[in-house]
Formats: C-alpha cells, sequence, structure tokens
C-alpha cells in the first residue's frame, strides 16, 4: 500500500508541474503567421516520436502556441538505477533567440520545468527537472530533431542528484 501510494503521489505532482499556469492558444495566430510557420506549428500542434538516451523512451509534445507546450517521455532508464521512467515536462521555445536557416528550418532552444517520477519493483523515485535542449525544427516537413539535457533532484524517498538527456525526434500532426 506504500508504494502505491508514492506512485500515485509522484503521478500528481508530475501532472502539476507539467500543466501550464496560462496557455495561448494556436488559433490566436494571424493567418499570415500561420503560413510561415515551421515544423509541428505547419500541420498540428501535437508531435510523437522518441528519445535515445537516459531514459530511451517514447516522447509526446503538444504544443499550445509556437513558444511553448508540454511534453511526455514514457520509457526506461538503463544503468545501475534501470527503471521504468515517466517524465512530464512544461517547455518554453525560445524561437527569436537563432535566425532561421534558410531551405532548413529553424534551430530553437527550450527550457522548461517538469517531473520524473521512476518506478521499479517496490520502489519509486520521484523528482524535480529542469530540460535544457535545443531543436530543429525542420521547413518542408513537420519533423523536429531535438536533444535534451535535464538536470533534475529526487526528493523522494531522499534526496539525490538526477540527469537525464538524449537525441530524438518527432513528428508533428
Amino acid at each position: 500500500m506504500r508504494f502505491w501510494t508514492k506512485v500515485l503521489t509522484g503521478l500528481a505532482l508530475a501532472a502539476a508541474l507539467a500543466t501550464p499556469a496560462y496557455a495561448d492558444p494556436v488559433d490566436d495566430l494571424d493567418a499570415a503567421e500561420r503560413k510561415t510557420k515551421v515544423g509541428g506549428m505547419k500541420n498540428g500542434p501535437f508531435g510523437a516520436g522518441v528519445i535515445l538516451g537516459e531514459p530511451t523512451a517514447l516522447s509526446a509534445k503538444y504544443l499550445f502556441a509556437p513558444h511553448s507546450g508540454v511534453q511526455l517521455h514514457v520509457g526506461y532508464g538503463i544503468g545501475r538505477r534501470g527503471r521504468l521512467i515517466v517524465i512530464g515536462d512544461y517547455v518554453f521555445h525560445l524561437r527569436n533567440v537563432i535566425a532561421p536557416i534558410q531551405r532548413v528550418g529553424l534551430l530553437v532552444p527550450t527550457v522548461g520545468v517538469g517531473g520524473r517520477l521512476g518506478i521499479r519493483d517496490d520502489d519509486a523515485v520521484l523528482g524535480i527537472r529542469f530540460p535544457l535542449g535545443i531543436g530543429l525544427w525542420l521547413s518542408e516537413v513537420p519533423i523536429e530533431i531535438f536533444i535534451e539535457v535535464a538536470p533534475g533532484i529526487g526528493l523522494l524517498p531522499g534526496t539525490d542528484v538526477l540527469i537525464d538527456g538524449g537525441l530524438g525526434g518527432r513528428w508533428y500532426f
């Protein structure tokens, strides 16, 4: 019973951390701005793909607007702490920091905050993480290729240093 209390508490915390304080709807974009979007916003706000690293996982992202969204990774962490890992993050896209690359797309840095839950046997680890990354949003196809590093702090059952990261890709529709 104690194990499931930790798991449910962790899931609730991860969901709360991944929920945005506000959401700018995609519908607020004017027609000219919508036509010039690259990557996911061009075809749709939902992306699905994979991330290879720690953890290796299925990855999904929902874009509220060109500059913000939530992402979810569900996969398996390897190494001495191998376990099922569920991650939820709220991320900001810093779209105007790097000029567009002609005929390729946009190189977009990201920063965020989120939660991480790791489960193995009757042991659960809950933490907070701060993802930092950069994504290449291709202009001709609705694909994002990204690299992410997320330092964090394990909170339960005790404090610990957490490091997640990997290379991934998502297709938007």
